[in-house]
């Protein structure tokens, strides 16, 4: 029996008086990004705590557990910030001529015609 998808939630609880967050589930990406956090830690800074059919358990770090509102930018910024990209990929474009020898085409940004 499969979880409906309003029913494949995660938990997070933690308090004041300890240093673990607990975090329980049905998430497969978390659930393999904390795995592979498992693997890669000598030290025991995720613990798993309980695994069902459903989902896993875990202890983590509370440090780990943040509220990141989403970046705002103005137009102007968002405009810096195009021109900028754009001006990295040709520079990625120049290099990859440079050093294969073969003449890179002039970078297209999405919806522009490079003739």
């Amino acid at each position: 029996m499969s979880l409906s998808r309003l029913e494949q939630e995660t938990i997070i609880l933690f308090n004041e008086a300890e240093d673990t967050a607990s975090v329980d589930t049905c998430n497969g990406a978390l659930i393999r990004k904390l795995d592979k956090q498992i693997a890669l830690q000598e030290n025991g800074t995720v613990v798993p705590v309980r695994e069902d059919e459903y989902g896993k358990v875990y202890l983590i770090p509370k440090s780990w557990v943040k509220v990141h509102p989403p970046r705002s930018l103005s137009p102007e910024q968002r405009a810096e910030l195009s021109a900028r990209g754009k001006a990295n990929r040709q520079a990625q474009l120049n290099r990859a001529e440079i050093t294969t020898g073969t003449e890179a085409a002039p970078y297209a940004a999405a919806g522009e015609h490079v003739a």
